[in-house]
């Protein structure tokens, strides 16, 4: 979180959103570790997901359906995640400190 920090201090808010985004994806996968995940993979009908998409299978499945997390949060993430992965886009894209 300190380079997060740093990266605002420095009016660098895309880099800043992005470690602060990777420190609630590391709290979800040892969520997930924690009542028995192996792996941050998906089964998908041709091959497995990994990375965030799979992360985001399996919050909802592991997390959001056992009650672990509201449906509310998850969306947020979701919404986050979106935002970010379609900022990395748009080289004009902005985030304020609020966001």
């Amino acid at each position: 979180m300190q380079s997060a920090q740093d990266n605002i201090r420095a009016s660098r808010l895309f880099p800043a959103a992005e470690e602060v985004f990777r420190s609630v994806e590391s709290t979800l996968e040892a969520l997930l570790y924690s009542r028995g995940a192996k792996k941050i993979e998906y089964p998908g009908s041709e091959k497995k997901f990994t990375g965030r998409l799979a992360l985001q299978f399996l919050v909802r499945d592991n997390l959001v359906r056992a009650g672990i997390i509201e449906r509310t949060v998850y969306d947020k993430y979701l919404s986050l995640a979106t935002e970010l992965h379609m900022a990395g886009y748009q080289p004009n894209k902005t985030f304020s400190i609020k966001s």
